[in-house]
């Protein structure tokens, strides 16, 4: 019986799969409608982030990732402008936990700042945490506010905050 019921719930999707697939495709051949939509597509860019923040409190995670969090306070010795940076003066491999929720889309060297992570905010800010080891993430995952990212390499790590190619001021994020 349950054989019976799981082949009619696998044919019922394939067909409504075909289906679907012959009206996007017979849709995207109609010259008029192709036009409409390509611009749409193709020149506009889309915040992967909202939406994942979106439908993540709409329906919950769907992935579930253990992470360590740190649930404490950003606690520094001392703080000075670097260029664009904030240079954050800690103990040696103290622990740099996420100021936001968002999703990583760099881990790497970047010449000016060392070993780095960049999470794209939920908020569409991007934030660099510069001069880390031991990473705790990896690309495109989605982590929350308060996921450990790493560790500083020496006694202090970077920290820049970016939105449309304006800098900004770490004190409005704390």
């Amino acid at each position: 019986m349950k054989e019976r019921k799981y082949i009619n719930n696998l044919l019922l999707r394939t067909i409504i799969s075909i289906i679907l697939f012959f009206i996007m495709f017979f849709l995207l051949n109609n010259e008029t409608i192709y036009k409409y939509i390509n611009p749409i597509v193709f020149d506009n860019t889309i915040d992967f982030t909202y939406i994942r923040s979106k439908t993540n409190k709409l329906l919950g995670r769907i992935t579930k990732k253990d992470y360590f969090v740190a649930s404490e306070r950003l606690e520094y010795k001392s703080v000075k402008k670097v260029d664009n940076s904030f240079k954050f003066i800690t103990d040696k491999s103290y622990v740099i936990n996420n100021l936001k929720s968002g999703v990583v889309t760099f881990i790497g060297n970047i010449d000016s700042l060392g070993e780095s992570v960049i999470i794209k905010g939920d908020d569409g800010f991007d934030y660099y945490y510069s001069n880390i080891e031991n990473i705790n993430v990896k690309m495109y995952d989605y982590i929350d506010k308060g996921v450990i990212i790493g560790s500083t390499i020496d006694n202090y790590f970077l920290l820049t905050i970016v939105k449309d190619n304006k800098y900004y001021n770490y004190e409005d994020f704390i």
